[in-house]
């Protein structure tokens, strides 16, 4: 199994804390605010590690797909049924963890000098690309540029 690059792991929110070096570089580069988006960095890490299990069962049953564009989404034509607090929890869960991922990948551009706003959208497609490694056969996914559909 190839060992994944530090920016392939920061993205998934595998990245171990960084280095003390570049945490007293970070701050002088970026200002008071460096603090909060690191926080928020461990906020949404952990967050998408509590909701991992739920959001990859949704994606195997069909009800989820992971998007080109790095975003979680409920599948078009999925015959979801969910009401009252199954569908608010459903939808937390959409919200919630595409903010996360929103945050993890403004994390990487803030602490890094080779990427800046203009590469939020190419983090994302390379945190989509991550995403469909790791995702099992079976499960809804956007790829290619094609129509939803099921990893093989």
């Amino acid at each position: 199994m190839s060992e994944q690059t530090a920016l392939e792991k920061q993205l998934l929110g595998r990245f171990a804390e960084l280095d003390e070096k570049a945490l007293l570089i970070a701050p002088m580069r970026h200002g008071a605010h460096a603090g909060k988006v690191a926080t928020d960095y461990k906020r949404a890490v952990a967050g998408r590690a509590f909701r991992f299990d739920e959001l990859d069962g949704w994606i195997k049953k069909g009800w989820l797909l992971e998007d080109e564009s790095g975003v979680i989404r409920q599948r078009r034509g999925a015959n979801v049924t969910l009401v009252g607090k199954m569908k608010k929890r459903f939808e937390r869960l959409i919200k919630q963890e595409n903010g996360d991922r929103a945050m993890i990948i403004d994390h990487v551009i803030h602490y890094s000098a080779d990427f800046h706003d203009s590469d939020k959208s190419s983090l994302a497609q390379l945190f989509h690309q991550l995403r469909l490694k790791e995702l099992p056969t079976g499960a809804w996914v956007h790829a290619d540029g094609r129509d939803f559909q099921k990893k093989e």
